[in-house]
C-alpha cells in the first residue's frame, strides 16, 4: 500500500511506544500547520488513507516489527 502513497511517510517500528510517540508527532505537526495523517497497527489501515481520498501533508504510520517481518520492500521518507 504505502507505494502508492506520494506524500511523505512517518513509519514508527518497535514493540512498544509507536501510539504514543506517533501522537505527540501527529500534536507537533499540527500545531505547526501540517496536515496529518495518522494511523496503522492499531489505529485506522493505512489502506484507508488512499481510499479516502484526502490528501496529508505527512502519513505517520504505525509499523509493528512483526509485521515487518514479511515485507520486501517498505522505503518511508524516499
Amino acid at each position: 500500500v504505502a507505494q502508492f502513497i506520494h506524500e511523505p511517510i512517518i513509519a514508527l517500528a518497535g514493540t512498544n511506544g509507536k501510539t504514543t510517540t506517533g501522537k505527540a508527532i501527529e500534536l507537533m505537526l499540527t500545531q505547526a500547520g501540517k496536515k496529518v495523517w495518522f494511523g496503522g497497527a492499531t489505529n485506522t489501515p493505512l489502506v484507508d488513507y488512499l481510499l479516502s481520498g484526502e490528501k496529508a501533508d505527512l502519513v505517520i504510520v504505525e509499523t509493528p516489527s512483526f509485521q515487518l517481518e514479511m515485507v520486501e520492500r517498505f522505503n518511508p521518507l524516499n
